[in-house]
């Protein structure tokens, strides 16, 4: 099922972009047209490789980080395509 937030702190960037897949197609069936990604800071290696991926996503119509108040560089706010 889709989930407001997804959650990938501590994961390694292949599992994370697997479960990003499952998250988008879901999403899109329970007509969730944004959500956020928890990935944490870290060296940055989890974010770069999600917004990459992101990028390539014909699904995504946006994606950005959060506000500083609400997680900054740690959280990842997706906008899909309606």
């Amino acid at each position: 099922a889709a989930k407001f937030t997804l959650d990938l702190r501590g994961f390694r960037l292949e599992p994370a972009l697997v479960s990003i897949e499952k998250q988008i197609d879901n999403a899109l069936m329970s007509g969730l047209y944004e959500f956020n990604i928890i990935h944490g800071k870290g060296e940055g290696i989890l974010s770069n490789g999600i917004h990459k991926y992101l990028k390539g996503e014909n699904s995504v119509k946006n994606f950005y980080f959060a506000h500083p108040d609400d997680g900054g560089f740690g959280k990842t706010i997706v906008e899909l395509k309606e």
